[in-house]
């Protein structure tokens, strides 16, 4: 039963894209932003404030899978008129992995300040998962905090007058800490560098590339690289990774295509170990 539950948990961060930590520790996409709880991985794309602007009602996301596989993945998506997503039902059909076709319900309540303070889930074959959430506490960094109560971690973030986060800091029980991150900022409001206490620093590198900007990011074992267009748009995301330092890396790339309005009109996924696929977003509007 405790393994079942580990898949069906997996499952929930695989459909959602609920990232439940910090991009300390999980970058959707590794893009260089931060993600507080609630950020889902195509909203680094489609942010709140162009969801806002557009008015737009419903998100419907399908991914053309690779042709060996057939099958298809569909994410509906359900924003309030301020912006904010409320529900995600995302959908997985029947294949040798998944016994049958599953779907995954979220539903999103949110502090006044914009934060995800409560995230529930369940789905089709009716089991619930567990509810992650956050206490806001408005003090000079503007704080919230989370208990993972399987567990007993404390988790505690740090936001600035902007909502960027700050500060992402995980501590045991005991009173041990397990992780404490500093974020810093670029003019244009993307991570400039990441300090974490137990693994040092991550740089993010800028160079003009014609009207817009290129962004590197590398480690001993991984390199990531964006490409921004002048509109502020991620266009191109590139990551490699080295098993050993003398290997051919692994890739996974993703081409980002726009509508006029500024939201996403399809992303185009490649991988070396994968065969490349297509996911499409259509809108409804208020």
């Amino acid at each position: 039963m405790i393994q079942k539950l580990k898949v069906f948990y997996l499952a929930i961060l695989l459909l959602t894209g609920y990232i439940p930590e910090s991009s300390a520790q999980i970058q959707s996409h590794g893009y260089p932003q931060s993600a507080s709880v609630g950020d889902l991985s195509d909203t680094m794309l489609n942010t709140k404030a162009i969801r806002r602007a557009a008015r737009i009602k419903k998100i419907t996301a399908i991914k053309d899978p690779p042709t060996a596989s057939k099958t298809t993945y569909i994410k509906i998506i359900s924003v309030d008129s301020k912006g904010d997503i409320r529900s995600i039902i995302s959908c997985l059909p029947k294949t040798p992995q998944v016994e049958s076709d599953l779907c995954i319900t979220s539903l999103f309540e949110y502090h006044p300040t914009g934060q995800v303070a409560k995230a529930t889930y369940f789905d089709t074959k009716g089991n619930k998962y567990p509810e992650q959430k956050s206490v806001w506490k408005e003090d000079k960094l503007h704080s919230i905090s989370m208990v993972d109560t399987a567990n007993y971690i404390l988790t505690t973030e740090s936001f600035d007058a902007q909502g960027n986060m700050i500060s992402h800091e995980r501590v045991d029980q005991t009173g041990r800490v397990l992780e404490n991150s500093h974020y810093y900022y670029h003019a244009d409001g993307l991570l400039d560098s990441i300090v974490n206490d137990h693994h040092g620093s991550i740089r993010y590198i800028r160079k003009k590339h014609g009207n817009g900007t290129f962004i590197t990011m590398k480690n001993a074992n991984y390199e990531y690289y964006w490409l921004y267009n002048v509109a502020g748009q991620c266009t191109n995301y590139e990551f490699y990774y080295y098993k050993t330092t003398l290997s051919v890396p692994d890739s996974y790339i993703e081409e980002y295509y726009y509508n006029k309005d500024g939201t996403l009109s399809h992303i185009v996924n490649k991988s070396s170990e994968k065969e490349s696929f297509v996911t499409r977003y259509t809108y409804e509007y208020y």
